[in-house]
């Protein structure tokens, strides 16, 4: 049965996943980040805003009232209570002090600048009776003792009050307009002789004075602004949105202390502001709608859902295209490995992008060349190994014949008392012998050496004395073991290249060795070298890939030699040339050292 492909086991699905996951999910984060940061941010701003303006208003309202504080201080400090005290004597003294009394607040009140703000002055006994007036507004038989405010302000130990806005039905109607509404400032007179108050200096003011004078800060705000005089005494600076009952209900929840805070009122949410006045039984209070603060705010969380729509979808896109280019090279890599993987090795790497693809595909076409050297070596190597045992065939004619020959030979010289030739003859018979017996053979290196031996003894009789022979061998590298016929071409390189030209006596050293892992057999001669030239061409026919060298020689060369040490031990053997011109030649061999081959 065919096995299920299961999600994401492709690569291209794995990457389009990590890819939107990545993407997608951080922006989101910090898009519920942002919006919780925005929304926080909008309240902080709005509360420091809303005492902002609570504290100016506060400020503004304060001034007003330090203002009417100077002028009561100054009223005052002109004999006010010598004065009071000779106007209730009713007589001609009291009524001198009355005019200087009406002329001293008429002139501190232009001082001030108040001749419009305050239109009416009162001075009241502590029993709410009138005991002064200007500009005889009030009627005479008029008393306070019975207003609200009057009541709570002698009561309490308060040197001053507010009283709230009031139409005046107290006053002469011929002076003023009963339709205006006025406030009140009262201000305790203490008597020189106890700290018991007998009077109240009690101004009074038009209350849109008030509405002028904090018109800057509510105008064209989404919210109210209330001024309470205690807890009970309410007065609406510029909208009618509460009730009486509701707004007490907002200041006592505040507390008495300035205060920022939100209220469920009438299903609404209310940013609630309390704002104190020091030194004045005063409080600013304001309200504002959150639900019109935060007007913009579905507008922007829309508009943040659509952005997230539209990421998700560029995110997406972007998946599909990059995940389509990183995944492409790994497919055209996966066909080329499905066409080796079916015999085929001429295949060709396809373009491929500057990264570790594309290292991936350079070493993949590496390989493949590989293969292919190896496999024609492999080819190159079975023939040649066929010409070699053909050539062997051809020269193991007749052995029988000619080792007889030789041994006759020798017997003949030995009894003719000729022992050179009897010794040519048998070095040549042994020679011979070893020579045409299986080259693929593995012997040991001592072996190689006897064979050397061998053909040094005839190449004596040719050469004598000019040929000088030294052998430093360590008996233990020698048993190590060595491809048949390898020292010997060296040995006759060394001859006919070196020693052959020289005129005087050559040295010709052999030397056996091991060094760590491995054997080294060196044939170095003292003869006439080579020049660079010919060292190099030499040097590059000793490449892997230089397997013609026996068929253009004819017989086993130095090149050949190092081909068949390859073809057996690998990159594990190598081969050394140090020639330098009219001083000699030094070829090093390296064979592996281990149990397999020793």
């Amino acid at each position: 049965m065919k096995r299920q492909k299961l999600p994401f086991t492709s690569i291209r699905t794995k990457l389009q996943a990590f890819f939107l996951i990545s993407c997608l999910v951080p922006f989101i984060i910090l898009g519920f980040i942002s919006w919780y940061n925005y929304q926080k941010t909008i309240n902080e701003n709005v509360l420091f805003y809303k005492q902002q303006v609570m504290s100016l208003a506060a400020d503004k309202l304060e001034n007003f009232l330090s203002n009417l504080d100077q002028y009561f201080y100054a009223v005052y400090s002109k004999n006010l209570n010598l004065n009071l005290a000779k106007i209730e004597e009713r007589s001609i003294e009291g009524v001198k002090a009355n005019l200087a009394l009406a002329d001293t607040i008429s002139q501190l009140r232009s001082y001030y600048g108040l001749s419009h703000t305050l239109p009416y002055i009162s001075i009241l006994s502590s029993d709410g009776d009138i005991v002064y007036q200007n500009d005889l507004a009030l009627t005479t038989d008029y008393s306070f003792r019975d207003a609200e405010w009057f009541t709570r302000f002698t009561a309490s130990k308060e040197q001053r009050c507010l009283s709230m806005p009031q139409l005046l039905p107290y006053h002469d109607m011929r002076y003023t307009t009963p339709t205006t509404a006025y406030m009140g400032y009262a201000h305790k007179i203490t008597s020189y002789n106890t700290t018991k108050h007998q009077y109240i200096f009690y101004m009074e003011f038009d209350s849109s004075q008030i509405k002028t004078l904090l018109s800057p800060l509510i105008g064209g705000q989404n919210g109210n602004l209330f001024l309470f005089s205690g807890s009970s005494q309410i007065y609406t600076l510029n909208k009618e949105q509460f009730s009486e009952e509701e707004l007490i209900n907002i200041y006592q929840s505040c507390g008495p202390d300035a205060a920022s805070r939100t209220m469920d009122i009438d299903g609404h949410r209310y940013l609630v502001n309390l704002y104190p006045l020091e030194g004045f039984a005063l409080s600013i209070l304001s309200t504002n709608s959150l639900e019109e603060i935060m007007a913009g705010v579905p507008d922007l969380k829309e508009f943040m859902l659509l952005l997230i729509g539209l990421s998700l979808f560029l995110t997406i896109l972007l998946a599909r295209y990059f995940s389509r280019k990183l995944v492409k090279p790994i497919e055209d890599l996966k066909a080329v490995t499905y066409e080796v993987m079916n015999g085929s090795l001429e295949v060709t790497i396809p373009p491929l992008p500057k990264d570790e693809t594309g290292e991936l595909g350079k070493c993949i076409d590496q390989m493949l060349l590989h293969i292919r050297q190896l496999i024609q070596e492999k080819y190159q190597y079975s023939l040649r190994e066929k010409e070699m045992q053909i050539h062997t065939l051809q020269s193991q004619i007749n052995p029988h014949f000619l080792y007889n020959t030789l041994e006759t030979i020798s017997s003949i010289a030995e009894n003719e008392g000729i022992e050179q030739v009897s010794d040519i003859a048998l070095s040549m018979a042994d020679l011979y012998r070893y020579s045409i017996s299986s080259s693929d053979e593995l012997v040991p290196i001592s072996d190689e050496l006897t064979h050397i031996r061998n053909y040094l003894d005839i190449m004596q009789v040719r050469y004598g004395e000019r040929i000088c022979p030294h052998f430093h061998i360590d008996e233990e590298a020698a048993r190590c073991r060595i491809m048949k016929l390898t020292l010997q071409p060296l040995v006759e390189n060394a001859i006919y290249h070196g020693l052959e030209a020289k005129r005087s006596q050559g040295n010709l050293d052999v030397t056996v060795c091991a060094k760590g892992d491995f054997v080294l057999v060196t044939v170095e001669d003292d003869g006439t070298g080579m020049d660079t030239g010919q060292l190099d061409a030499l040097r590059e026919k000793l490449s892997p890939g230089d397997v013609d060298s026996y068929k253009s020689n004819g017989h086993i060369g130095i090149v050949n030699v190092y081909q068949r040490l390859r073809l057996r031990f690998g990159d594990d053997c190598a081969m050394l040339l140090e020639s330098k011109e009219g001083t000699g030649t030094k070829v090093i061999v390296q064979v592996p050292k281990n149990m397999e081959y020793c």
